[in-house]
């Protein structure tokens, strides 16, 4: 990147402020490097400098930075924004899609992820921490199971009023999904810590709790989990607690 670009960081933190950008201004494509230490301050830098890309902390004192966006997406459209937090709460993390951020990234990443994630966002793309999907993935699978039932109502309101409506078997889409394997053909497909973590799903843990309890990483029963739906072609988050809960019965 040749262009010098104008960066400001919103934290009322300000040995947090400081910090940021004392790392970033080793990076020469960046020309000025501008602190608000609150969201006052900010909107003064702002609309006295053309800023492309804002750092702003979530929780601040006056305003939180969901505030700062949504004034900045209305009032700075070419801005990209991007929450810098240590905040790793579900709630937040799903409010910042809610609030159409360009990015998330948290406070104690290297120096060169920083740097990588900025990038990103001035190539005109959106970035956001990978742990993140880790931390959302029962939310972003409850959110695609959804998704995709509702889909299923649609198909079948439209094949009811198809003129070959009694030539399609409806039983495919009941509600009630029957056990596809025996206790025995689990533990046979399945390995031990697979069979944990399923039973652990039926009786609704998320994936973080399910790794705390297992004292392992959310990454790694994320993985098994995967695994899981693969070995017994599972759709959907609700099939696999019925098998799941099934599972448990026997």
């Amino acid at each position: 990147m040749e262009k010098n670009y104008n960066l400001l960081i919103i934290d009322d933190f300000q040995i947090s402020a400081l910090g940021t950008k004392a790392l970033l201004q080793s990076y020469t494509e960046f020309g000025n490097i501008f602190i608000a230490f609150s969201l006052y301050e900010a909107l003064n830098i702002l609309s006295e400098n053309t800023i492309d890309i804002v750092l702003c902390d979530i929780f601040m004192p006056e305003q939180d930075g969901f505030y700062a966006i949504k004034y900045i997406k209305e009032h700075y459209p070419e801005t990209k924004l991007m929450f810098l937090s240590i905040s790793e709460d579900k709630e937040i993390l799903l409010k910042s899609f809610a609030y159409r951020a360009d990015g998330y990234q948290f406070k104690d990443v290297a120096k060169e992820e920083l740097y990588h994630s900025i990038c990103v966002l001035l190539k005109g793309k959106k970035y956001f921490n990978s742990k993140i999907l880790d931390i959302l993935f029962d939310e972003i699978s409850h959110f695609a199971d959804l998704f995709f039932n509702n889909k299923t109502l649609q198909t079948i309101e439209r094949l009811e009023k198809s003129p070959n409506a009694n030539s399609f078997k409806f039983n495919q889409f009941n509600d009630n999904v029957n056990p596809k394997f025996s206790n025995a053909e689990l533990k046979a497909i399945l390995t031990n810590r697979e069979i944990d973590i399923l039973t652990l799903v039926g009786k609704g843990l998320s994936t973080k709790e399910i790794a705390n309890k297992l004292n392992v990483s959310t990454f790694t029963v994320s993985t098994h989990r995967k695994n899981i739906n693969t070995k017994l072609n599972i759709q959907s988050l609700r099939e696999m607690k019925i098998i799941a809960q099934e599972l448990s019965k026997k």
